[in-house]
């Protein structure tokens, strides 16, 4: 049985690591334009290590995926353009 294009690349092992390199380079250009991002960075980086380890720990799935963590690290970065234009200017000026 020939495995589909989906299931090669959520088994991946290099998928994860693709995606945390493209995530961080958004993230980068976007920290250099707007100091205040760097929280919700650090905060959006730890998250997607505890979902990784609770995936891992309680093998909720049986084959091997990192596809919720990917999936959590592509979703946060396309809020980042929310969060950057309503959210984090009303909390800046808030101090």
């Amino acid at each position: 049985m020939r495995k589909r294009l989906q299931n090669t690349i959520a088994e991946s092992r290099w998928t994860l690591t693709v995606v945390s390199v493209l995530t961080t380079a958004v993230w980068a250009v976007v920290c250099f334009n707007n100091l205040s991002v760097i929280a919700p960075f650090l905060c959006m980086l730890f998250s997607t290590f505890l979902m990784m380890e609770l995936n891992n720990a309680n093998a909720l799935i049986r084959i091997y995926s990192r596809m919720v963590s990917c999936c959590y690290m592509v979703l946060t970065t396309m809020l980042l353009s929310s969060l950057c234009r309503c959210v984090l200017p009303v909390w800046c000026s808030a101090w």
